[in-house]
C-alpha cells in the first residue's frame, strides 16, 4: 500500500528546495488495486486532492493469468483515484483483453516499453511492438513512452514521438547514458534528449503528464527529482 509518511517526507522535502508536488504517477505497487477497497482508494484520492497533488495516471499492469474481474479493479480504482489514465508493463498477450476494458470503461492505457536483454519479442521494446499492436487495438489503447528505456533500446524517443505524439497518453522520463549497460545519470549527465522531447511536447501542446523517474543508484531522490524538475524549466523557459 502507498505509505501516507512516504506522501509526506517527499511533500516536506520538496517543499523545502522551493518544489511543489502538483502530480504524480501511482503504481499499483505501493497501492493494490486487488487489495485496497473502495473506501481507501477514495479516501486517498482526497488526500492527494487536499495536499494539491492530481493523480495523472495509474500504473497496473496485469499479469497474464489475470481474470477478466481482476483486469476491471484494475479500471475502477484508477478512477476512484480520479484519473482516466492507466499505464501498464504488459506482454503483447493480455493487450486485446486490456483492450476490451478500456473499451468498457472509456479509459485509455498506455502500453510502457522496456529495454530488455536479451530482446523478448512478447514484450514492448521496439517501434513496431508499438505500432504493429496498435494497428489491431481500439482508440483506447496508446503508449506510455518510457524515453530513457527507448534510448538505452537503440531508438530514437525524439522522432518516434513526434510521429506518433497522438497515440501517447504518458512520458517517462529518465537519463540514461551512452556506456553498454545505459546507466542512469542526473538529468543533463547522461545521453537521453529529454530536452528535445520536451521541447517537442510544448510545440505539440502535448496534454498528459510527462514523469520525471528518478533512478540513478545511491543519490537522494528527493533532491535529484527537485534538481531535475529545476534543470526542465530552464530548458523550457
Amino acid at each position: 500500500m502507498f505509505c501516507a509518511e512516504t506522501l509526506q517526507y517527499f511533500s516536506e522535502n520538496l517543499r523545502k528546495l522551493g518544489v511543489g508536488i502538483s502530480g504524480l504517477e501511482l503504481w499499483s505497487g505501493h497501492l493494490d488495486p486487488l487489495k485496497a477497497s473502495d473506501d481507501e482508494l477514495k479516501a486517498w484520492h482526497k488526500r492527494f486532492l487536499d495536499a494539491g497533488i492530481k493523480v495523472t495516471a495509474y500504473n497496473v499492469s496485469p499479469e497474464d493469468d489475470w481474470t477478466d474481474d481482476q483486469i476491471d479493479r484494475g479500471f475502477q480504482a484508477a478512477k476512484l483515484l480520479g484519473t482516466n489514465v492507466i499505464t501498464s508493463s504488459v506482454t503483447k498477450k493480455i493487450v486485446p483483453r486490456l483492450d476490451k476494458a478500456c473499451q468498457k470503461h472509456k479509459m485509455k492505457l498506455g502500453l510502457h516499453n522496456h529495454w530488455f536483454v536479451p530482446r523478448d519479442p512478447n514484450q514492448f521494446e521496439t517501434p513496431e511492438d508499438f505500432l504493429d499492436t496498435l494497428k489491431s487495438s481500439s482508440k483506447w489503447i496508446n503508449i506510455n513512452l518510457d524515453v530513457g528505456h527507448f534510448y538505452a533500446a537503440g531508438f530514437d524517443p525524439l522522432k518516434f514521438f513526434e510521429e506518433n505524439h497522438a497515440r501517447v497518453v504518458g512520458l517517462h522520463l529518465k537519463d540514461r547514458g551512452s556506456d553498454p549497460k545505459h546507466v542512469d545519470h542526473a538529468f543533463r549527465e547522461g545521453a537521453t534528449p529529454i530536452v528535445p522531447v520536451m521541447q517537442a511536447a510544448k510545440r505539440l501542446k502535448f496534454k498528459y503528464a510527462a514523469v520525471i523517474e528518478w533512478e540513478v543508484e545511491g543519490s537522494d531522490p528527493v533532491k535529484g527529482c527537485a534538481e531535475a524538475l529545476a534543470y526542465l524549466k530552464k530548458a523550457l523557459a
